[in-house]
């Protein structure tokens, strides 16, 4: 008996023996990789293991493995009902669920965010924590708005054309049926169509926000007056900018949908080609078959084409009167002139990025316009790094008058950049609001695809009494006010996108990290690559930052020589961003590369968690000694 369980005994501890070995050196395909990532100019490709790994690993946020796209039951077809309720942002909840494919968030606000769930799932929101409200029990064949309501009346009087339901203050969510609202509302509401498109994944963590007119402004870590932004600023015409407020203001009305306004879009589109930019029309459908034209103006990067900067305005225009009679001077030729300067301005000069003047149409119905515009965008995966929207930049209700600037918490750090390049080009002032539930013109399309926007406004609340009516005309406009507001919009584009500097800003950076976990502890590691500088340069130097497109703090001490650089001991739980510059035997440094997040080029990177392989011996051996205490 003693011989039998010594046999068992060996053949127990060489099993014990064989599965920590295979353990501890797994084959590359049944490791868990670490989140990877592969960038290219077209999309991002996430990839995963070919096979499910027969190690446990931990990662940063563990992923389903989803099913093939046709295997995929849309739990919102028409056969299943879809609510329509609002979820309170709160911070202590658990965000898992809102990436349930039963959940669709579709807006985010300063308190909340609007979403369409499966008939029956919202009970599941309680039990993750979340305060919720139901707002439609059926979405099907409606078209729900929001509408900004600046008082109870106004709420009130909302009610007589539909469905109402008010979601914060001033804020009303309102349908009609399959109606379009612009049809039926009077011209001073303003609207937004809700979106029927789930937001775009870097929305969903957003956490609870509270309207500030005077938040905490972060200058560029490195910020001086650049010779070439300057002399662009110095271009900026009040003469030109008069005559382009006046030409579309000529045109009567520029109502999407008349065939005025479509005469007002070949203007910009001509106006463009004229100026030495590339121009297209953007088309798109909208309403009750309707379909008019973006105008869309490229110039293209020298260093970094992939990396776009856009300033953009709507040049369609709404009054009592719509269809014969609606001037726009203020809403919106001033913006839209400024844009129109913007390419005048830059045609002549190189930059290290891409800079598109996009004039969006239908914005007064509902942005359907920049909506079209900025969901194909991400569709094609552009790196869309910086949206300068501006509407309404020309009437000043007192004087001095500032420039208010609007940015949700993700596009903070662009409002920052605003006003930093607004105190070195401009005599402007700037007042910095981050509120999220301002989304009535065309920056808020952006930030429901998950990219960074800011809204330039004469005022955040509607000063001009003749905002919507016939008599929005430029005799009633400021236009010193305009080309002060001008010169900081052109200052802040071309900060961003960079004139072409020497040195050479340097190229071909790209970034990828490893994740090593002990029993006790993990560490991430970053390893940078670039290629070398084609200017003669004594070497690199890097920056970090953990906020991206802010606060940069330069790691070295001195030049880089080597084109690689490793950034060790870092925090696994933290993302990580990077830029570079090169720098020459005078000490000049160049422009910023682009921005690359630490993981951005993870492919087949694998990340060993030495605490999941010893629980699972710890686990096998127990397991041996309830077979055989003798163990």
């Amino acid at each position: 008996m003693r011989h039998k369980s010594s046999k068992i005994f060996k053949l127990l501890s060489i099993f014990v023996f064989l599965f920590f070995i295979h353990n501890l050196f797994p084959q590359s395909d049944k490791i868990k990789l670490t989140k990877t990532y592969k960038k290219s100019d077209s999309k991002t490709e996430i990839r995963s293991p070919k096979k499910k790994s027969m190690v446990s690993v931990e990662t940063l946020r563990p992923k389903r493995e989803l099913p093939s796209k046709s295997k995929i039951k849309n739990p919102f077809s028409r056969l299943a009902r879809t609510e329509l309720i609002k979820i309170y942002k709160q911070e202590d909840a658990d965000f898992e669920i809102l990436y349930s494919p039963q959940i669709k968030i579709v807006q985010e606000l300063k308190t909340c965010f609007i979403a369409q769930v499966k008939s029956g799932y919202s009970s599941n929101l309680s039990q993750a924590g979340f305060k919720f409200e139901h707002l439609d029990d059926d979405i099907q064949d409606k078209k729900y708005y929001l509408v900004y309501c600046p008082s109870a009346l106004e709420a009130e009087r909302l009610k007589y054309y539909g469905d109402v339901k008010l979601i914060e203050e001033n804020l009303a969510l309102f349908w009609s049926d399959n109606k379009e609202a612009r049809e039926i509302l009077p011209a001073h509401f303003q609207i937004k169509r809700l979106p029927g498109e789930a937001l775009h994944s870097s929305n969903k963590r957003s956490l609870v926000l509270s309207e500030s007119l005077h938040p905490t402004i972060k200058l560029p870590s490195r910020f001086a007056v650049d010779p070439d932004v300057l002399d662009i600023v110095n271009q900026v015409s009040k003469q030109n900018l008069t005559d382009y407020i006046q030409t579309l203001q000529d045109f009567q009305t520029r109502f999407a949908s008349t065939f005025s306004c479509e005469l007002a879009g070949d203007y910009i589109y001509d106006f463009f080609i004229q100026s030495g930019v590339e121009a297209e029309y953007d088309s798109f459908s909208f309403a009750s078959g309707y379909s008019s034209n973006n105008i869309v103006g490229t110039l293209e990067g020298q260093i970094y084409p992939s990396q776009i900067v856009v300033i953009c305005a709507h040049y369609d225009s709404i009054s009592d009167q719509p269809q014969t009679l609606a001037p726009g001077a203020d809403d919106n030729a001033s913006g839209t002139a400024a844009v129109m300067e913007a390419a005048r301005i830059f045609a002549d000069q190189p930059f290290d990025f891409t800079v598109k003047f996009i004039c969006f149409s239908a914005e007064e119905w509902g942005l359907y316009g920049s909506k079209d515009y900025a969901q194909e965008a991400r569709q094609r995966g552009e790196d869309i790094i910086a949206v300068i929207n501006l509407d309404m930049i020309a009437y000043t209700d007192s004087i001095p008058e500032d420039l208010d600037i609007i940015s949700n918490q993700a596009s903070e750090w662009l409002a920052d950049r605003f006003f930093s390049s607004s105190i070195a080009y401009t005599t402007l002032d700037i007042s910095k609001i981050v509120n999220p539930t301002f989304v009535w013109s065309d920056h808020s399309s952006f930030w429901d695809r998950g990219y960074s926007a800011i809204l330039g406004i004469e005022d955040i609340y509607i000063s001009n009494p003749y905002y919507h009516t016939t008599n929005d005309t430029i005799d009633t406009l400021n236009l010193d006010f305009i080309t002060e507001a001008a010169k900081a919009s052109l200052a802040t584009a071309a900060d961003l996108a960079q004139p072409v500097s020497t040195p050479q800003t340097p190229t071909g950076f790209t970034s990828r990290s490893q994740i090593i976990s002990s029993l006790f502890s993990s560490i991430k590691t970053a390893f940078l690559d670039w290629d070398s500088n084609q200017d003669p340069v004594v070497g690199y130097n890097i920056y970090r930052t953990t906020s991206s497109h802010s606060d940069y703090q330069k790691l070295n001490s001195s030049p880089l020589v080597q084109t690689y650089y490793t950034d060790e001991n870092l925090d696994p739980d933290t993302s990580y961003y990077y830029v570079l510059t090169a720098v020459d035997s005078l000490g000049d440094e160049s422009n910023y590369s682009k921005e690359v997040v630490d993981d951005e080029e993870n492919e087949n990177t694998n990340s060993i968690d030495v605490r999941a392989l010893s629980r699972n011996l710890v686990r096998t051996i127990l397991a041996v000694r309830k077979i055989n205490p003798w163990i």
